[in-house]
C-alpha cells in the first residue's frame, strides 16, 4: 500500500512541477508581449512628440510669411499713393505749359522723368507682386504641410489609442489570470 501511495505522491508532485513548468512559460512570454507593447507605447510618445514640434515650426513659419506679406502690402499701397501723386504733377504740368515753348522743353523733361520714375515704380510693383505671389505660394505650402502633418497627427493620436485600448485589454487579462490563478492555487490548497 505505501508504494501505490509514494507511487501516487510522485506522480501528483510531477503533474504539479509540470503544471509550474507551463505557468512560467505563460508567465515569461506575457513579460515579453508587456516589455514588447512598452516599447511601442514609448515610440509612439516619441513620434508624438515630434509631430508637435515640427507643428509648432510649421506655425512660426506661417506667422513669419503673413508678417512679411503684410509688409509687402504696405509697400504696395505707398507706391500706389506716390504713382497718383505724379499723376497728379504731370497733369498739373500739362496745363501750365500751354503756349510756352521753354515750358514745353522742361515739360518734356519733367515728363520724361515722372515717367521713368512711373517705369521704376511698375516695376518695383511687378516685383512685390511676384514677391507677393512668391510668399503666398509658400504659405500654400506651408499650410498643406501643416494639413499634412495635422493628418498624420491624428493617425498617430488613433493609433496610440488603440495601443493604450490594447495594453489595457492585456492588463485586464493579466490581473484575471492572477485572479483566477490565486483561486485555483486557494482551492487546491482547501
Amino acid at each position: 500500500m505505501k508504494s501505490i501511495l509514494t507511487t501516487c505522491l510522485i506522480v501528483l508532485s510531477l503533474i504539479l512541477c509540470g503544471f509550474n513548468l507551463m505557468q512560467w512559460y505563460r508567465e515569461a512570454r506575457l513579460a515579453g508581449k508587456l516589455d514588447a507593447l512598452n516599447k511601442e507605447l514609448y515610440t509612439a510618445r516619441v513620434a508624438l512628440q515630434d509631430t508637435q514640434g515640427a507643428l509648432k515650426r510649421t506655425q512660426e513659419d506661417t506667422l513669419r510669411i503673413d508678417g512679411l506679406r503684410r509688409d509687402l502690402e504696405a509697400q504696395f499701397k505707398t507706391n500706389l499713393t506716390q504713382i497718383r501723386i505724379l499723376e497728379n504733377s504731370n497733369q498739373w504740368l500739362r496745363s501750365s505749359i500751354e503756349g510756352n515753348e521753354k515750358a514745353v522743353e522742361a515739360y518734356k523733361t519733367v515728363v520724361e522723368k515722372a515717367n521713368d520714375n512711373l517705369q521704376k515704380q511698375n516695376n518695383i510693383i511687378r516685383e512685390q507682386n511676384d514677391k507677393m505671389l512668391e510668399v503666398a505660394k509658400q504659405r500654400d505650402e506651408f499650410v498643406e504641410r501643416f494639413n499634412k502633418m495635422v493628418t498624420e497627427y491624428n493617425s498617430l493620436a488613433g493609433d496610440y489609442k488603440k495601443l493604450q485600448t490594447t495594453y489595457e485589454e492585456l492588463v485586464a487579462r493579466w490581473n484575471a489570470a492572477q485572479t483566477q490563478g490565486g483561486d485555483k492555487k486557494q482551492q487546491g490548497s482547501n
